[in-house]
């Protein structure tokens, strides 16, 4: 089967921490290497695909697994029903018991390869299949194994390449400096192999990111637990939340809410404004009259997805159908409009915006040159109807972001950035954490970490606004159908951790690479 045939069904999910029972191999033992004991035989088919191309990733080989094993019109059913999300898709089909088996056999013969033939492209596929099996440290250290050995590779071919370009040029070969040096009348062929080989390895590196993030929050709350950090016996209930602090506008100085709120990670709702940032009072009712004509991408909550407040796409309404379904729609249709750019796809309603508050005002997002990556993103909006959520999520690349409430009231829980390990979160196909946990109904007996978070809790009402510091958690629930508007910000209380999540970020995107570029330089000059 063609790889493209297979991209459908392509993610990358690594199952619960519990691991398959294993056996030290006599051929490994110098090494110290687990192989995997196969006690179900697989059939011929799955152990030809088992030990294809060694230096093909998980994603693909389960792909095609699913593509031999899904005759059934009862498994097509089950799996239709799930989700049309890809990377939801595959994080069921790698937890099946039969693909892990083939994933351990896998892992097996890729071991057994890569002391034949000791090649980056193996070490790569192992890192992988350590990923989905959960071994994420070790595949941590197959990725190293891989960039060394490329480092090897590139320097016995060309020891001298890189001495004829500078620093900038060896450090980005992202695609885009690829394609335009490629079209460029007389490139010479060992820059262009240059730029392909450093793509390569920067596809290493951010995988390597992401099992060093998966394996520190596992290994921290394993630490948890073996320490009896836990409460011993029964515990009903997680600990009671603290109720985010509400301040007036009047009484809250930009230098206090900088050092106190954003500097100190601390939530905060603020009061009196909302009501001074629009030119006309913002209803549901006013939003059709302005924009209602215009199109809207919606989604919708799965409670299985991977992605991220486990929302994913359900098409495109336009906006007054669906603000006139809100009353309507029934919870097994509920859907959202949400994060939807007003710069870029509302300029009518964004022109009625004639204050955004002043503690967010020092925003190098929008300091940056036109057509950077973000700087055009927010304020965004939000409508939603009656008891829809968005489940446990982060906030992107370490930003801080707030939430101005024109209609109706949202419950928040957030938690500080020191409970991630707490709250169970896995790292797939992103460097963003989708969560395993169910906080409307949390089940202590398997996530027990949970007695040890430390929760804020608000219902925010209409006209007021939240501030969120980055890195915090967060869940939300409408308790009433909403409106309401919110931005994604950067300031010197969250610089560094945008940095560090953009340097990550632009080993794959260039428009990361070029925000985290002008971000340096903006915090350079600062210093």
């Amino acid at each position: 089967m063609e790889t493209e045939d297979a991209m459908e069904f392509i993610t990358q999910w690594p199952p619960p921490i519990k691991r398959p029972r294993c056996h030290m191999d006599a051929a490994h033992e110098h090494e110290g290497v687990q192989l995997f004991e196969e006690k179900e035989m697989l059939s011929p088919e799955e152990v030809l695909l088992a030990e294809c191309d060694s230096s093909l990733s998980v994603n693909p080989l389960l792909a095609k697994w699913w593509k031999l094993k899904d005759s059934s019109t009862c498994a097509r059913a089950q799996i239709a029903n799930l989700s049309s999300n890809p990377n939801t898709l595959l994080n069921y089909i790698t937890r099946l018991p039969q693909a892990q088996r083939v994933l351990e056999h896998r892992y097996n013969f890729l071991h057994k390869e890569a002391i034949r033939f000791p090649r980056p492209s193996v070490y790569t596929a192992l890192a992988s299949c350590c990923q989905s099996l959960g071994r994420n440290r070790e595949g941590a250290e197959h990725c190293q194994r891989a960039l060394h050995l490329m480092h090897q590779d590139r320097e016995a071919c060309c020891p001298k390449t890189q001495e004829v370009w500078s620093p900038e040029e060896r450090g980005v070969g992202s695609p885009r400096d690829r394609d335009a040096h490629s079209q460029q009348e007389g490139v010479q062929g060992s820059k262009m192999e240059w730029y392909l080989w450093t793509s390569e390895v920067n596809e290493v590196k951010w995988l390597l990111h992401v099992l060093l993030r998966q394996a520190d929050v596992e290994e921290k709350a394993r630490s948890m637990q073996v320490n009896g950090c836990v409460p011993r016996g029964v515990v009903s209930a997680m600990p009671t939340p603290i109720k985010v602090e509400r301040r007036c506008h009047e009484q809250l100085s930009c230098e206090e809410f900088f050092t106190k709120y954003a500097c100190g990670h601390i939530p905060v709702i603020i009061t009196g404004l909302v009501s001074h940032m629009t030119s006309a009072p913002w209803t549901l009712d006013h939003i059709k009259k302005v924009i209602g004509k215009k199109m809207a991408p919606l989604k919708r909550l799965v409670p299985s997805s991977v992605e991220w407040a486990k929302l994913e796409p359900a098409g495109v309404s336009t906006v007054q159908e669906f603000v006139e379904s809100l009353d309507t729609v029934s919870d097994a249709d509920m859907k959202y409009l949400f994060d939807c750019s007003l710069p870029l796809h509302y300029p009518d309603l964004m022109k009625e915006l004639k204050l955004l508050p002043i503690y967010f005002a020092d925003n190098l997002l929008q300091r940056t040159p036109p057509g950077t990556l973000y700087h055009d993103s927010w304020p965004s909006l939000f409508i939603a109807p009656k008891g829809l959520c968005s489940e446990l999520h982060v906030d992107a690349f370490g930003s801080n972001f707030w939430m101005a409430l024109f209609e109706g009231r949202k419950r928040w829980l957030l938690f500080p950035p020191e409970d991630l390990p707490c709250l169970y979160p896995i790292y797939t196909h992103s460097t963003d954490a989708s969560f395993q946990v169910n906080l409307a109904s949390p089940d202590l007996s398997l996530h027990p970490l949970l007695t040890l978070t430390h929760p804020w809790e608000c219902v925010l009402q209409p006209g007021e606004l939240l501030f969120v510091p980055s890195g915090c958690p967060h869940r939300v629930e409408n308790v009433d159908k909403t409106l309401a508007i919110s931005a994604n910000f950067v300031d010197q209380s969250n610089i560094g951790e945008v940095l560090e999540e953009l340097k990550i970020n632009a080993l794959m995107d260039d428009r990361s690479a070029d925000l985290f570029e002008a971000l340096q330089s903006m915090s350079l000059n600062k210093q």
